[in-house]
């Protein structure tokens, strides 16, 4: 091993995802075919964690969104399974386009395979056709964020009125909340 992979591993090692210290690289898909934009994308995160990247964030969208992947959770696991050091997430994640069960069961069996190596952002999404691609409704988007990630606030009376408008108390399922942020986003570290 050269002394620059050394490095790079060094700043890697025991870096978790969104942890203190740890330092993340977003990598976009590129305007090509498929197979070659996979291939290019996994040229983009070798180069990541050889220069000392803790990990790579990959972001949803739909339609053809340009740049953007359908299934970023699966391109994840792709990731985890070719590169044995750093780690790796879907940020954001569109939580509104999919059963609540679906995403945490996936995420589930991703950090059962990859301990201490899954990471995911969530959102409520912004692009009207990431809907119209899934046959999810737009408008409710929020509401099915916040109940998606941590139940109605009718269901839950002891919860304080949050201080900024939107956010909510932390995560008690098998996610746990690493940071949520007043834009209807927020961030976890899968623990196993």
């Amino acid at each position: 091993m050269s002394k620059e992979e050394e490095v790079s591993a060094s700043n890697r090692e025991n870096k978790l995802p969104f942890g203190f210290g740890s330092v993340s690289l977003v990598l976009y898909i590129h305007d090509l075919s498929p197979t070659k934009a996979l291939d290019e994308l996994f040229d983009q995160a070798q180069h990541a964690f050889k220069a000392g990247f803790s990990g790579v964030t990959l972001a949803e969208h739909h339609n053809g969104f340009r740049n953007y992947l359908p299934t970023p959770l699966q391109v994840v696991g792709w990731l985890l399974e070719e590169f044995r050091q750093g780690w790796a997430a879907a940020y954001p994640l569109l939580i509104p386009l999919r059963p609540v069960e679906l995403w945490i069961e996936e995420l589930a069996w991703l950090a059962a395979r990859f301990p201490q190596r899954v990471g995911l952002a969530t959102a409520p999404g912004y692009v009207k056709d990431d809907f119209t691609a899934a046959g999810a409704e737009f408008a409710g988007r929020f509401d099915r964020y916040w109940a998606s990630m941590y139940g109605s606030p009718d269901e839950h009376p002891e919860w304080p009125t949050p201080a900024v408008p939107g956010a909510r108390p932390g995560s008690q399922g098998p996610a746990r909340s690493a940071s949520s942020g007043s834009r209807g986003g927020g961030r976890k570290q899968v623990d196993r």
